[in-house]
Formats: C-alpha cells, structure tokens, sequence
C-alpha cells in the first residue's frame, strides 16, 4: 500500500512538471532517468507512469532515441478520469446532484427538439412503468432513472448525452445501496404528474414548456398539509417560472451549441 501511495505521489509531481513546465512530444526522459531522478524504486516508477499513461499526461516510445514523452490528455479521458476518482468520495453525491440539476435544463430543451415518434412513445411506456411503482418506493426511484436516462439518450448531441449519464451513474451509485426514505402517496403523485407533463412537453417539441417542467422537478415540491389527491388521482401543484433565465438556458432558446 505504501508503495502504491507513493507511486500516486510520484506521479502528481510529474503531472505537475508536465502541465506547467512542458509541451506535448517533450521528452521527460527514459525510466532509469526518471527513476535515478526521483530516487523510487523501478517498480514505483512503473506504477507512476501506468497512472500518468491512465491520465493522458504522457506517452511511451520504443528505440534509442525513445522514452518517456508528454501529452497534451484529451479532455473527455480527464472527465472519465475525474468521475472515476469521486466514487466513494463523501461529497460526490452532492456534487452529483449539482451537476445533473445544472445539466437537466439543457437535456430538456434538446429533447424536446431531437424527439422521434419512437422517442415519445417509449417515454410513455416508461412513465407508465414508473406509475404502475407508485407504491414501492425503491422501485418508484429507480424507474425514475431509468425514464432519465432514456430523456437524455435521444438527443443529438452525443456529448451532453455522455456527461449526463455519466454524472447520473456516478449518482446511482452513490445511492443504489441507501433504501429510499419512505414518500407519501401524494408526494409521488405530484412526482408523476411533473413528470408526466416533460414527456408531454417533449412529445409536443415545446421547449419553453419544457424549460417550466425542469424547474418545478428541481422545487421538489411537498403537498400540504390536508391535500388531496384529485379524482384523476393527480396531486395538485402550483407551478411558477424563475423570472430570469440562464444564459445556458437562452443561447439554447437561440439554438446555439445543441447539435
């Protein structure tokens, strides 16, 4: 474990050398250099350039005049690497959350406007599924999710589809193991009824209705005390609009940066 550590500790100061001092296809040395450098045993120094290899931060070459050389990491392999290392981490859950609130505006406008016939009726089907769970509490979350994940996976643009799952696997994990606090039927109904009405804004392609829908979800709105659910069975919510809107949220009104 030692060695471990210290190979970590090896490999944070070549990384700083690296992004500081150097420029991508510079030559950092051959591994005896390094190793004579940093004074660690070989086996250390392998473990260190495995995980600056892992980070993108350095590349091999075979031959004489090869070694070890600098890379310019792609920034897709550092967010994998970054969402890799806060698993288990005490804070990532709220980080996550964070992340996934910021994101769901941007995922609900591009869904509104990449859906396909085929989209809207398999989101129908798996708000049914999450319907016919409103009285199981983990099964009720989870079908949750998967409605989620099946929102972001339709749009087009194939980046923020990767971040948002992503971001949303690392959440799930995190809470896959913690048994759901027990939520009144009526809770679960207003649940359903929000997120039956993104669906239904996603199917009409309107974006703005869209844009309500994502901030009423985030208000995770309680019923009061003494309501009732209505003959359709829906719990009724007042809905009201932020006044402002992002300026995430208007460059995508503008169609700017979603495809």
């Amino acid at each position: 474990m030692a060695s471990r550590s210290r190979a970590r500790e090896v490999a944070d100061q070549l990384a700083e050398i690296i992004e500081l001092r150097m420029s991508a296809g510079e030559r950092l040395g051959t591994k005896e250099e390094l190793r004579q450098q940093t004074g660690v045993a070989m086996g250390t120094l392998n473990e260190a350039t495995r995980l600056l290899q892992e980070r993108g931060l350095v590349t091999m070459r075979p031959g004489p005049r090869g070694g070890i050389f600098a890379a310019t990491p792609d920034p897709l392999v550092r967010i994998g690497q970054t969402l890799i290392a806060v698993r288990g981490n005490t804070t990532s859950i709220h980080q996550a959350a964070g992340i996934r609130e910021a994101l769901e505006p941007l995922v609900a406008v591009s869904a509104a406007r990449d859906r396909t016939r085929e989209d809207v009726a398999d989101l129908r089907r798996l708000l049914r599924a999450m319907g016919d769970l409103i009285d199981d509490d983990e099964g009720f979350l989870r079908a949750n999710w998967v409605l989620h994940d099946r929102i972001a996976s339709l749009i087009k643009n194939e980046l923020l589809t990767s971040i948002y799952l992503a971001v949303h696997a690392v959440l799930k994990e995190e809470l896959k193991s913690i048994v759901p606090n027990t939520k009144s039927r009526a809770y679960k109904e207003i649940r359903l009824e929000i997120h039956r009405d993104l669906v239904e804004a996603i199917a009409a392609g309107d974006e703005d209705a869209a844009l309500r829908v994502v901030h009423a979800h985030a208000l995770d709105v309680q019923p009061a005390a003494g309501d009732q659910a209505g003959s359709s069975g829906a719990a009724h919510v007042t809905r009201q609009r932020p006044a402002a809107r992002s300026s995430a949220e208007s460059r995508l009104r503008k169609g700017v940066g979603t495809h």
